[in-house]
């Protein structure tokens, strides 16, 4: 059964060239592997910096294989410091596809990757179906968009776009409301609203007030984005370990106070 591989990549910037030639070494070496069937890098368009993998093997022992390779050992170990987040990783497997029959009745099943890990068999789930309780669910796609009401637009713009790194992609002026607002694309294809409004008051955030609490950023090498932060003078937190999973993370403010979280991620693998 041949088992599909989907994995989009986003680059720090300024290593967007040093990730898009290893990656093309990658998908070369790849295609020399007896199990491999499919191996093609994609290039988003519009999107510096944000490549696309897709891959198809043979069966699970050639694509565990492949995660045992060399070339792909060695490619993990050098450009995971070069990663904005872990790579978005997605497995398909066929199941049950009669000769003839229509792509939506494959039961095409996705599965997070995890290195090392054993795939697990693929289970067809309804559109529509909760997998934990088999009761129907809102069919929402995934987190659009985070809003935020800032004091100082210039500031936030300044914070956001020139230290972080976000693409601005938009600016709208509402003379009508006295309001100004900035979209900027964020790591993993969602967007950030900035809007400024006369007079709005102050969200409390020590101590912590009810409602949204933070926003969070998955980082590849925390150590590698804390110094990030501190050559452009943003304060950081003392690094902290999760109760729950063990990994690393840490806290910083936006220019209104706002607390953001960076947590390492390491488990994703393709």
């Amino acid at each position: 059964m041949t088992i599909h591989v989907f994995a989009t990549l986003r680059a720090l910037p300024g290593f967007e060239h040093e990730l898009h030639d290893a990656l093309r070494a990658l998908a070369a070496a790849s295609r020399g592997e007896t199990g491999n069937e499919r191996y093609e890098l994609f290039l988003e368009e519009g999107q510096a910096g944000v490549f696309h993998l897709i891959e198809a093997y043979r069966d699970d022992d050639a694509l565990a294989e492949h995660r045992k390779t060399v070339h792909y050992t060695a490619y993990r170990e050098r450009t995971r410091k070069w990663l904005i987040a872990p790579p978005t990783v997605r497995i398909l497997r066929e199941e049950g596809i009669e000769e003839g029959a229509p792509l939506a009745s494959a039961g095409f099943a996705p599965i997070a990757a995890e290195a090392g890990a054993a795939i697990p068999p693929a289970r067809a789930v309804k559109n529509g179906a909760n997998p934990r309780s088999g009761l129907s669910m809102l069919p929402l796609l995934r987190i659009d968009h985070v809003a935020i009401i800032c004091s100082n637009l210039e500031a936030s713009r300044a914070f956001y776009a020139d230290i972080l790194g976000f693409p601005v992609v938009s600016e709208l002026d509402r003379p009508s409301r006295q309001s100004r607002k900035l979209d900027l694309l964020v790591p993993g294809g969602g967007r950030l609203e900035l809007f400024s409004f006369p007079e709005t008051p102050p969200r409390p955030s020590y101590p912590e007030a009810c409602g949204l609490r933070h926003l969070a950023f998955a980082v590849a090498d925390i150590d590698a984005a804390i110094a990030w932060l501190a050559r452009h003078g943003v304060d950081v937190e003392v690094l902290r370990i999760d109760e729950g999973t063990g990994t690393r993370f840490t806290f910083f403010a936006d220019p209104d106070g706002l607390p953001l979280e960076l947590h390492e991620r390491t488990e994703a693998a393709f």
